[in-house]
């Protein structure tokens, strides 16, 4: 004959399978955090990453023999955006656009989640876009325009330039560096 469980033991197998059930989530979690940091580790977007993590200031180089100097504030899909060391000033570059990082030879310490926020150029723009602020865009040729944002396509920037009013678009995929004040 099976022993009769009481009310009080079914109440403690209970906690104790919902404690074993929370463990097993933790230790999933733990291993898909390792996993993402192992993939990041020893790659340019991570070390990218790493560099946003620590707040350190960095000078990015970039393909159209710019140098910007500053903090990284967000990392994108294949963008981020760059807080300048004397300004408020905000720099976009795409991710393709950059030749190198000079990192300052601050200790590492991490803070934030060590992920993407998988937002595109295309994304950050359409965010600024509300602000109505100038901005000067530079695309993979060197070319530089200014105005104001008009609208923000999926793959693409209109931008009213200054002056007549004229407005230009600008293929997404065109596009390496955005400054725009703040």
């Amino acid at each position: 004959m099976p022993a009769a469980f009481s009310p009080f033991d079914r109440e403690l197998q209970a906690l104790a399978d919902d404690e074993r059930r929370a463990s097993t989530a933790r230790a999933r979690l733990r291993r898909a955090d390792r996993q993402i940091v192992d993939a990041l580790s020893g790659s340019f977007l991570g070390t990218i990453v790493e560099v946003y993590e620590t707040h350190a200031p960095v000078t990015v180089l970039t393909r159209t023999e710019s140098a910007v100097r500053g903090t990284i504030v967000e990392v994108g899909a294949d963008a981020i955006v760059l807080r300048t060391a004397k300004s408020r000033t905000q720099v976009l570059i795409r991710l393709a656009s950059i030749e190198g990082l000079l990192e300052s030879s601050a200790g590492h310490n991490r803070h934030v989640d060590p992920t993407p926020n998988g937002q595109t150029l295309i994304d950050i723009l359409d965010r600024y876009s509300e602000t109505n602020e100038r901005i000067a865009v530079t695309t993979a040729s060197g070319n530089k325009v200014m105005g104001h944002i008009d609208r923000v396509g999926n793959d693409q920037l209109v931008l009213r330039l200054d002056g007549r009013g004229d407005t230009m678009t600008i293929p997404a995929m065109a596009i390496d560096q955005v400054v725009m004040a703040s």
